[in-house]
């Protein structure tokens, strides 16, 4: 499962030893955030503790996530169309809308050329650094906390022994 792969973030350790500062880029940051929730929404007898531990990480993710989804957001109504029934978004052209031929290339001219400048910005985005201190997680709280061998794998950078 793509969610729960290990991310690999490039850890550096700070003063403080009950935390770690992690440059990732944003995509890794929102692949933690889901991997995170998934583990505590899919994960039937997890520890109480560690439950609190990974609250606290998606917390500490909340504004990267955030920022991200706003900007995402911003980029979409740059490049976005109207329709009739009020949807706004980057909206391939039906064919059967138009009646002339000319009038639908132009159209799904128009269209390619926003979804790639939508998906070339918002790559960029997604591969900017973000600078996130994380707490770091004993081993010994997490091993027999009900997580899978996947979830571990996931969070591998915040268990410290």
């Amino acid at each position: 499962m793509q969610l729960l792969q290990s991310l690999h973030l490039n850890a550096s350790m700070g003063s403080d030893v009950t935390s770690r500062r992690l440059m990732m880029k944003v995509i890794e940051a929102l692949r933690y955030n889901d991997a995170i929730r998934h583990m505590i929404d899919n994960t039937p007898v997890l520890d109480s503790y560690v439950k609190f531990k990974l609250l606290g990480v998606i917390k500490l993710l909340e504004p990267t996530v955030e920022n991200y989804n706003k900007v995402r957001e911003d980029i979409i109504l740059k490049y976005s169309t109207s329709r009739d029934d009020g949807s706004i978004g980057i909206f391939e052209p039906n064919r059967e809308d138009f009646t002339d031929d000319a009038d639908y290339d132009a159209a799904r001219e128009d269209y390619e050329a926003a979804r790639d400048a939508f998906s070339q910005e918002n790559a960029h985005i997604l591969d900017s650094e973000a600078d996130i201190t994380l707490p770091k997680i004993n081993y010994r709280e997490i091993m027999n906390s009900g997580l899978s061998s996947a979830d571990l794998t996931a969070i591998y950078d915040l268990i410290e022994e």
